[in-house]
């Protein structure tokens, strides 16, 4: 009998990430243990969000888009308040272990949609395990950021649209409004797609969303607070290396003014860019990176859990090989390498200094708009200018 041949490489990097991942959640055991129970585990996002719903329920409005000297001040639309409120009464321990279960959700999510997402080929647990090393992940769990739900709803909704199910795929992408910078590339998505049933599901989302906001109120407040962060990234008052857009790469290394320039004409040059290559046909997980790029690098400011999205565009490079030419796969494949090592670099060693991860991620997206698809007739691709669905 013939012996199977291992694939050296691949069993190499299984081991790397597996025993990456186990390190990683090791960190996330010994600060949850070392923190708990003081005032530095009160400081962590999952505080903000408990006490936003607290104080949905007890009527205390006032001040809840204050900053918060030495803690994590609440930056979400008001609707998020009003959705909390029934989690509000939960002690430290229920809340905390409730955001790591949203957190927990969303990756099972993002791996049923990956799994059913056509045209995948290539081991799915070196994603998965990627994923679990990565350091947005592991922050995530740290501060009690339930990022992962954004992560699974967008794979889920995108499969949902390869389903023929786009109103209720829309639906889901409203969702997402929960942080408005993730909702705003799937509706140009729709817009550019003349997918309107997609465009009417977020639309309906989004109103109800609107709706629950009225037992908070508070708009002016929240724009408010959301200026005085963008004000504190165009100033570097706000600490950069948390940022993971271009826009902190650059204000990191230069000034406000001309920070500011480069960031609106890279927003306009690769606007211009998608616009110009619409009717390009791709891999529906290699669209959804595309997506996912655009948001993080052209965001004003998105911090390092929200680099989670980039495992979007990190899965296509595995999964859609033929998508590629043999180059550009190399190239990016460089750049996702090198992104995932600043982001490990940037957050557990530095803590300091000009943020990279944004310029990468604008370089990443860059490249995957200027070197486009390489087609293949075993590849299930969608065109990005398709027909308007009409069976759903």
């Amino acid at each position: 009998m013939q012996r199977e041949e291992r694939d050296w490489p691949l069993d190499i990097t299984r081991a790397g990430l597996l025993t990456l991942a186990v390190v990683m959640h090791g960190v996330v055991g010994v600060s949850v243990a070392a923190s708990y129970g003081t005032p530095e585990f009160a400081r962590r996002d999952w505080w903000a969000f408990r006490d936003a719903g607290r104080r949905v329920l007890e009527g205390d409005l006032a001040g809840l888009y204050d900053a918060r000297p030495g803690g994590f001040p609440f930056l979400h639309p008001p609707y998020v308040a009003s959705a909390l409120a029934p989690l509000g009464g939960l002690g430290d321990a229920a809340y905390f272990a409730c955001m790591v279960a949203g957190h927990l959700l969303g990756l099972g999510a993002a791996v049923f949609a990956m799994r059913r997402l056509r045209g995948l080929v290539g081991a799915q647990d070196v994603v998965l395990l990627g994923l679990l090393a990565c350091a947005p992940w592991t922050i995530g769990l740290v501060l009690g950021q339930p990022s992962g739900l954004l992560l699974g709803a967008w794979l889920v909704a995108f499969w949902g649209i390869e389903r023929k199910r786009a109103f209720s795929a829309g639906l889901l992408l409203g969702l997402c409004a929960l942080k408005p910078p993730y909702v705003v590339a799937p509706i140009i998505y729709a817009l550019l797609t003349r997918r309107y049933r997609v465009l009417g599901g977020i639309t309906t989302s989004v109103a109800l969303l609107l709706i629950l906001s009225g037992l908070v109120g508070h708009w002016s407040e929240w724009i408010a607070a959301i200026a005085r962060t963008l004000g504190d990234v165009s100033t570097a008052e706000l600490t950069l290396w948390k940022q993971h857009t271009l826009l902190a790469s650059l204000r990191g290394s230069t000034s406000r003014g001309v920070a500011l320039v480069l960031w609106g004409l890279a927003a306009a040059v690769l606007s211009i860019r998608i616009y110009a290559v619409r009717r390009v046909r791709l891999p529906t997980l290699r669209l959804v990176g595309w997506l996912a790029l655009g948001t993080l690098a052209l965001s004003p400011f998105a911090y390092f859990y929200d680099a989670l999205l980039l495992a979007i565009p990190a899965a296509a490079l595995w999964f859609c090989p033929q998508s590629y030419s043999p180059r550009s796969r190399a190239t990016l494949g460089a750049v996702a390498a090198l992104t995932f090592v600043a982001q490990h670099i940037e957050f557990f060693v530095l803590q300091s200094g000009t943020p990279i991860v944004g310029l990468l991620a604008a370089v990443w997206f860059g490249l995957e708009l200027i070197q486009g698809p390489c087609e293949s007739a075993h590849h299930r691709v969608r065109e990005l200018d398709g027909q308007p669905d009409r069976d759903g």
